[in-house]
């Protein structure tokens, strides 16, 4: 009975040791995705918030109750570049579609204008590089 004990005792002492040894590798392989992600550049390509600014509520330098993107979340997240969609309901058309896309594409630029700070508009690749070292994009 004593050696079925110690046995089972030396199968369990295994076995624990071995998800110790694995929860290490996990732990590694996760510490190295961290640094991975927070040392790239992370883009959202495409974001409907744009809607959003015209509401008087919402301001996207504090965390809102809804929505998924504010600045608060954006730096936690690591997510330092977005693209901010201009959307307009498929059942517009005409004059008044394109007047609405050119108010949210304005509202975009007053924001980036009202915090220089934070935001900015790149153009072409070239000034990617040239906003990093301003830190307007921050690895």
């Amino acid at each position: 009975m004593r050696r079925i004990l110690s046995m089972l005792c030396v199968v369990v002492c295994a076995a624990v040791g071995g998800l110790l040894v694995r929860g290490s590798a996990a732990d590694a392989v996760a510490d190295r995705a961290h640094k991975l992600h927070f040392s790239s550049i992370m883009l959202d390509t495409h974001d409907d918030t744009t809607q959003r600014f015209f509401s008087k509520s919402f301001d996207l330098g504090k965390r809102n109750p809804d929505g998924h993107i504010d600045i608060p979340r954006m730096r936690e997240g690591g997510m330092n570049a977005i693209f901010f969609s201009i959307w307009i309901d498929g059942r517009i058309m005409g004059p008044p579609a394109v007047q609405k896309a050119l108010d949210q594409i304005d509202a975009v630029h007053e924001m980036c204008a009202s915090s220089r700070r934070i935001w900015c508009l790149p153009g072409p690749q070239q000034r990617c590089a040239a906003l990093m070292r301003k830190g307007k994009l921050r690895r």
